[in-house]
């Protein structure tokens, strides 16, 4: 198969596509793109996404709800464009590569999870979708998508776990933001017409194990499997 393939990696957070991804990139020889947030720019960035999705679960000022949500809508394009970055330079290198998230995460998991509880107006949620599409518009598209998905109480473990300031507001009792992760990327999976494969990532705790039910067939048997999508 003589095309450039692209993996991307969904999944929400918590459920193990870092360690995956980066496994997946070594077993296949191909170029790794993980989901950087480690500047301080990204990491207030993320923080202000967080501390706006908490806070509009309880706001009832119609003017502070207008000024959260357009923290919404502005930390979404920020992490459009960061990962339309990583697209162009897949697109510019030509090599084979693993994706950690596209920006149809943003659209089909952050920001459809924004539009359905309030966080985004239906004219910003199409703004979003505008945005993204001008931005990926003639860039590579995935090759195959593997869906990672874990059952809310494990990604709270996890998420516990690993201690992350950001994302303490995840796990008060009252935030649904992990239940309606599991389900967007469920509908996401059911909606998604093109390669993909999914694994329910709650019972392994190594990405061996995830990379063993995935793909226990070779290299050679995943290009020769994609190129007999594509006829």
């Amino acid at each position: 198969m003589d095309e450039q393939i692209l993996i991307t990696i969904s999944g929400p957070i918590g459920v193990g596509k870092s360690d995956f991804a980066e496994l997946l990139s070594e077993e296949f020889g191909y170029d790794y793109h993980p989901e950087e947030v480690s500047s301080p720019e990204d990491i207030e960035v993320l923080n202000q996404y967080y501390w706006a999705v908490g806070e509009l679960i309880k706001e009832t000022n119609p003017q502070k709800t207008i000024e959260l949500r357009k923290t919404v809508l502005n930390t979404q394009k920020y992490f459009i464009r960061k990962r339309a970055k990583s697209l162009e330079e897949i697109t510019r290198e030509g090599r084979n590569a693993v994706l950690e998230r596209d920006p149809d995460d943003d659209i089909h998991i952050f920001s459809q999870d924004g539009l359905n509880h309030d966080r985004l107006t239906e004219l910003e949620f199409n703004e979003i979708v505008k945005y993204a599409h001008t931005k990926t518009q003639n860039l590579i598209k995935p090759s195959l998508r593997v869906f990672l998905v874990a059952y809310p109480f494990e990604l709270r473990k996890r998420i516990a776990k690993r201690g992350r300031e950001s994302e303490k507001s995840l796990l008060y009792p009252h935030n649904p933001y992990l239940n309606d992760q599991f389900k967007l990327h469920m509908e996401f999976y059911g909606l998604y017409d093109k390669p993909k494969l999914i694994c329910n990532n709650s019972s392994f705790k190594k990405p061996e194990e995830t990379m063993q039910f995935l793909f226990p067939w070779k290299k050679q048997s995943l290009e020769s499997y994609l190129l007999l999508l594509d006829n």
